[in-house]
């Protein structure tokens, strides 16, 4: 399924170049001094109110070390995707610019992540219906980036964000956002990757890894939204293993070879 773009709000003119000022807008409110003050500050939109202004996410990343690396990777991730089709299930990258030396991602503009969902409905576990919903929009996702041999390596509730849109039955949305730690399938050059409660076996041993561990992160959220607290909630990397062992048991010999 392909859908549009977001528009954006008829009463802005957003520049997405390097080395310009974000919004420009014809009749100044206190809102859009806010906003521009906190870019002016190297400050985050950190709240709603601000980005509803935009319609906008931005994403501030700092601009040197592996802050700008992961800047980089997670434009050129985005835009690679994007230059497939917009995704109903794949956050939407405007574009990026710079600003103060730092390096900041324009997204659309979401809601509550399954965390936070989670959370407000006080890690009870969501209805099956939601949680087949939402587990066949997750997946949905993982093909797309199958499709496009991109490994996430961060598949967790936190990044998988509701949209304030529903579709166009009326059900809910869910968008998997945070290409960071992303990778290209068989160019992958970090070895401590995920979120340790839906890290995936292979690369808990260190072993080579593909998009089957986004897989394994999506099994993982599916389980914890069905029961509202992690199926796997390691310590450590070592009580990680622990813990799927007693439940799965003994890894496949060929991992461990």
């Amino acid at each position: 399924m392909v859908v549009e773009e977001p528009p954006a709000p008829p009463d802005l003119l957003v520049a997405i170049e390097k080395n310009v000022v974000l919004i420009e807008k014809a009749v100044e409110t206190s809102q859009t001094r806010l906003m521009m003050r906190a870019l002016r500050n190297n400050g985050p939109i950190r709240k709603k109110a601000d980005a509803e202004v935009l319609g906008r996410a931005v994403r501030k990343l700092l601009g040197h070390g592996g802050d700008a690396t992961q800047a980089l990777v997670e434009s050129q991730i985005a835009r690679m995707l994007n230059s497939r089709g917009a995704h109903p299930h794949v956050v939407h990258l405007f574009g990026d610019f710079s600003h103060g030396g730092h390096v900041c991602l324009v997204f659309e503009l979401l809601s509550m992540n399954l965390y936070e969902l989670l959370k407000q409905n006080q890690f009870r576990g969501l209805p099956l219906e939601s949680v087949r919903l939402f587990s066949a929009q997750i997946l949905s996702a993982l093909v797309c980036l199958d499709d496009a041999k991109i490994v996430h390596c961060d598949v967790k509730p936190e990044n998988i964000l509701l949209s304030p849109r529903p579709g166009d039955d009326g059900a809910s949305v869910v968008k998997l956002i945070d290409f960071g730690s992303a990778c290209v399938e068989g160019r992958s050059t970090q070895t401590y990757v995920q979120s340790r409660f839906y890290r995936a076996p292979e690369v808990l041993v260190g072993a080579p890894y593909d998009g089957a561990i986004d897989v394994w992160s999506a099994a993982c959220v599916v389980a914890e939204l069905m029961l509202g607290l992690p199926v796997f909630p390691g310590v450590s990397a070592h009580n990680q293993i622990t813990r799927i062992v007693e439940m799965l048991g003994t890894f496949p010999d060929a991992l461990l070879e």
